[in-house]
Order: C-alpha cells, then structure tokens, then sequence
C-alpha cells in the first residue's frame, strides 16, 4: 500500500511539473510554439509548400530564423498585380535559394532587388523556391504564376547534387515504396511520333491526407506542446558538434551525381531534368520573359576537407570513382546548344577565400547569400566575366 501511495504521488508530482513548465514556457517563450514549427505541409500539386499565412521558426545547426509565408504559401510578400514601370524577377528553386537558414532580407533574390534599384523601386524580386523541390516541382509552380506575376526574367536556380534524382521517378522508387517521398516525378516513355516524351506521375496527396488523419490523435497532443519544440531545440543545442556532420553528408542518393560511370538510371534522369529545364524555358519564352539558368555548386566541389569528411562517412564513396566536375561538364554544352543564357556560380566562387557556407548545414550563410546577389547582378548589368579584382570588391 505505501509503495502504491508513493507510486501515485511521484506520478502526480510528474504530470503537475510538465503542466507547469508547458503554462511557463506558454506564458513567456512563444517561439516554442507549435504554430511556430509547422513550417511546410503537404500540396496536392506540388507534394509541398509553406503553410500558407504563417509565421514559423526554423531552427538548424548554426541558426534560428522566422519563416514568414504569404497567402500562396512562399516565403515573399503578398502578390500583387504589376504595376506600370515596374520590372519583375521570379527566382525557382529548392532550399538554397529559399535561404530558410537567415532572414528573409538576407536572402540573395531580396539582396539583388536592393542592388537593382539602387534607391529606386523598379525592380521586384519574388522568390518561388521551396526546400526540397526539384526541377519539376519548379516548373509547375511556374506554370501556375507566371500569369499572375507577368516576370520580366526567370531565373531557375539548380543545385545538381539533389536536382537531378529528385526528378526521377525511378531514382526515387525505392523511397515511393517506403512512402518517405511525397512529390511528383517524371519519367520518359515512348512517343507517338518515336524517341520518349516527359510523362508527369503524380503522388497519392489522398494517401498522405490519411496518413496524417491516421496519426492525429496519437500525435495531436504531443505536436501542439510547447515542451516538445523545447525539447527540440535543446537537442539541436546539445548534439551540434556530435551529429552535425554525419547528418550533413549521408544520404542514400546524395553525391551519386558525381560518379564518373552511373549506375542505373542516372542518364535517365539527367535527360528528363534536361527536358524540364527546356520546359521552363519555353514556357518563360512565350510569355515574353528572359531566362538565366544558375548552377549552385556544393561545397564538396570546392573545399577538400568537406570532400574527405564526405567520404569518410558514406562507405559506399570510399570505393567510389568520382569526378566533381561531372554535371556542370553535362550542363555546359547542353545549355550553350539551346541558347540559355547561364552562370556557373562555381567559377566565381573558386575566387575567393570568403566562408560562403554554413560549416555543417550545407547551405549559404549570409555572406554566401550576398556574393550570389552581386555576381547575379554584374550579370544582368551586362558583366558576364567577372575577374579577380572585381570579385574582391563585393
């Protein structure tokens, strides 16, 4: 009986600490709200989006930053009919041109449309990029608002390392299988008129709606808590040196682009992000817009110790053959063939000794984001080589 009482007042004393520690935590932390941290949910078109309307916090290893999203679910102002004068840029692309890693007027488009002004207000930048979207996600986002946003150049923003296989329905098969990729893909198949065509396979959005319904109640509580995002946050803090770098690398698909031979299925699906980027192109052509392709290069195709900390951890690069010049060596004369006006922001950043990236998270830091905004702006102004002096200058 004793032990039953000292049972019951330990689990009462439990369950009276987490009410109060979540009332302190209401009362006074609210960037551990749960409306604060559901950042992207599900899209029937796209596979994903920012929830629309929303304010959120993003927390990663090296930075905490608010995500704020419009009433379409991007990460921008409100759309808004364009005005007389006025010259629109519309920026495609996944999470390294989202920037969800610093403040949104940090990020390179917001930069580029503050150096194109040059205190006027001509130019508007609209960033449509959303993490994890690959080409054609891209294209269909561009289909859906270049009548809306009427852009003046679309500038599509590729990062191969990823691009490529997140356009392949056969790439991302396996993953299909474990229900882990909610997005739609592309395959070739035979044409009519003979050779193959693009065939759009959409993903099951009913089955994740489910999915998520089936997984409400056991999650609902424990997804609205202010305990749970401070938990999170507290591991971040905590595990940041350990785990930052093995999470940061590995990745089943990750740097596969840049094997000299290709396994199965990569020549497919560089020809399929061929024929998206024809798509966006074509598509930015008949309405009368300019179009700029620009290669994002990753850090293992700069810096030498980020290839060897690469290879270290994915056992299955140890015996790899690879070649980092790889896909821009693809890209080069297939974009120079059909006439698309390209930046190969590698070139540039070779010349300079500025830490660009964050060190664990991949993606640009703040002085990453702001050499992008200059070298795309010396672009449009006209000055497509930029040398060594004029690189230091930025």
């Amino acid at each position: 009986m004793r032990v039953l009482k000292l049972s019951s007042v330990f689990f009462i004393s439990i369950i009276c600490s987490i009410f109060i520690i979540e009332f302190i935590l209401r009362l006074f932390f609210l960037e551990y709200s749960p409306e604060y941290k559901d950042i992207w949910i599900p899209h029937p078109v796209y596979g994903s989006y920012h929830t629309p309307s929303r304010e959120s916090i993003y927390t990663g290893y090296g930075f905490k930053t608010k995500i704020s999203s419009n009433s379409s679910g991007f990460r921008e102002r409100e759309f808004t009919f364009k005005s007389e004068g006025k010259k629109r840029i519309i920026f495609l692309g996944d999470s390294f041109t989202l920037g969800a890693q610093v403040s949104v007027d940090k990020t390179f488009p917001r930069i580029l449309e503050k150096l194109l002004n040059n205190d006027t207000d001509v130019y508007e930048c609209f960033n449509l990029a959303i993490q994890g979207h690959g080409t054609g996600q891209q294209y269909l986002i561009l289909k859906d608002y270049i009548d809306i946003l009427k852009p003046d150049i679309v500038i599509l923003c590729f990062f191969a390392n990823n691009d490529v296989w997140d356009n392949s329905y056969f790439l991302n098969y396996e993953y299909l299988l474990q229900g882990s990729k909610n997005r739609p893909l592309w395959k070739l198949v035979d044409s009519k008129g003979g050779g193959y065509e693009l065939k759009l396979v959409p993903y099951d959005y009913d089955r994740v709606i489910r999915q998520r319904k089936q997984t409400y109640l056991t999650k609902s509580l424990w997804r609205k808590s202010y305990i749970r995002n401070f938990i999170y946050d507290i591991k971040y803090k905590l595990l940041y040196s350990f785990r930052a770098k093995k999470r940061l690398y590995k990745g089943i698909l990750n740097n596969r682009v840049y094997y000299k031979d290709y396994e199965q299925g990569w020549d497919e699906a560089w020809q399929i992000t061929k024929q998206l980027i024809l798509k966006i192109r074509d598509l930015t052509i008949e309405n009368k817009a300019s179009f700029i392709f620009v290669s994002i290069p990753d850090q293992i195709e700069l810096y030498n110790d980020r290839l060897k900390e690469t290879i270290e951890i994915n056992p299955y690069l140890q015996t790899a053959h690879l070649d980092l010049d790889k896909p821009i060596n693809i890209l080069k004369p297939f974009l120079t063939e059909n006439n698309i006006n390209f930046i190969n922001l590698k070139d540039y950043f070779k010349k300079t000794d500025r830490t660009l990236y964050f060190k664990y998270d991949a993606h640009f830091n703040e002085q990453g984001h702001e050499f992008v905004a200059h070298i795309i702006s010396y672009y449009l102004k006209n000055l497509s080589i930029i040398n060594l002096k004029e690189i230091n200058k930025i």
